[in-house]
C-alpha cells in the first residue's frame, strides 16, 4: 500500500505506529491509522534529505524479525531452486521484470531505486520492454533463477549513489528538461555507454 510506504520512508508524515504484537507483521504498525498532516506538500518541501528513510525495514522494530535478505553481515548467494524462498523473494524483487495486476500488466523497474535495497545507484540501463500479455508475463515473473550470485548488502549499509557520475547525469536530466529517453540518456552520459544496474551477477 503507498501509504504504508510512505510513512514507512517519510518521518515528518508518520502517525505515532502501533505496538507489534508477537507474531503479527510489520502492517501492524499501521493498522487502523489516519494521515494527522494536512499539508503535505509543504511539509515535504521543507523536509531535510537525511529525513527519508531509504531502507526503513532495516530497523529494528520490537516483536518484528529481520527477513533472511537483511542480514547483519553482506553476504553473497548462489541463487538455485534449492535456496531458502525468502532469498529467492528477494532475487525476484530486484529483479526488472513485468508483473500482473489485477487490470493490467505493469513494468518493473527496481534498478532505478537501487538505494532502497541497500545497493549502490548507478545510472539507469535501458531495458527492453517486452508488452508480454498476462500470462507470459506471468511465467517470465516466475520460471526458475538458477546459476547467478545474489550479493546483499548488510543492513547497516549507508545507501549512495555509486560515483559523481550519477549526480551529473541526474542534473543533465532535470536541467533539460526532457523525458528521460534513450536519445536523453545517451546524451546525458558519455555517448550512450549507460552502466547496466542488475544487481543478478
Amino acid at each position: 500500500e503507498v501509504q504504508v510506504w510512505t510513512w514507512e520512508r517519510f518521518r515528518e508524515l508518520q502517525p505515532k505506529p502501533n505496538k507489534l504484537l508477537q507474531g503479527q507483521p510489520r502492517l501492524g504498525l499501521w493498522d487502523d491509522l489516519k494521515q494527522q498532516t494536512r499539508d503535505v506538500k509543504q511539509i515535504l518541501e521543507n523536509s531535510k534529505m537525511d529525513s527519508f528513510e531509504w531502507r526503513p525495514y532495516t530497523r529494528t522494530v520490537t516483536n518484528w524479525k529481520f527477513p533472511k535478505f537483511y542480514p547483519e553481515k553482506a553476504m553473497c548467494v548462489t541463487v538455485c531452486p534449492s535456496l531458502d524462498e525468502e532469498f529467492i523473494s528477494f532475487a525476484r524483487c530486484i529483479k526488472v521484470s513485468e508483473l500482473v495486476g489485477i487490470k493490467k500488466v505493469e513494468h518493473y523497474f527496481p534498478n532505478r531505486v537501487a538505494t532502497q535495497f541497500g545497493m549502490l545507484q548507478d545510472i539507469p540501463s535501458l531495458v527492453d520492454r517486452n508488452n508480454l500479455s498476462r500470462e507470459a508475463a506471468w511465467n517470465d515473473y516466475n520460471k526458475p533463477i538458477n546459476d547467478l550470485a545474489l550479493n546483499i548488502p548488510s543492513r547497516s549499509a549507508i545507501s549512495c549513489v555509486s560515483t559523481l557520475t550519477f549526480s551529473e547525469w541526474w542534473r543533465k536530466i532535470q536541467n533539460s528538461g526532457l523525458k528521460i529517453t534513450k536519445t536523453c540518456l545517451d546524451k546525458a552520459f558519455y555517448g550512450g555507454e549507460i552502466a547496466n544496474a542488475y544487481y543478478l551477477c
